[in-house]
């Protein structure tokens, strides 16, 4: 009786202690590759900016924002400009 209460205790602890040192575990960092793209986004240029843009971001998220092991951000930046569109 005694060793099958010491045999679940230390199961016990070891699923204890070692659930504790899975957190403390040092985590990998995801590299992030960063995709910049400009189109314009003001004038008579929006449809087509916007259709631009959406595609761009469908392709993320099919991709699941990732490739290659590493995560990836689009950065979108507006060329147009807001003078002449």
């Amino acid at each position: 009786m005694r060793l099958k209460r010491f045999v679940i205790l230390a199961v016990a602890l070891t699923m204890v202690l070692s659930s504790l040192l899975a957190g403390c575990a040092p985590k990998a960092t995801a590299k992030v590759i960063k995709i910049y793209a400009s189109w314009p986004m003001q004038g008579a240029m929006i449809p087509e900016g916007t259709a631009m843009l959406n595609a761009a971001k469908l392709a993320f998220e099919q991709a699941n924002w990732e490739a290659g092991g590493s995560k990836l951000e689009l950065v979108f930046l507006d060329d147009a400009s807001p003078t002449t569109g």
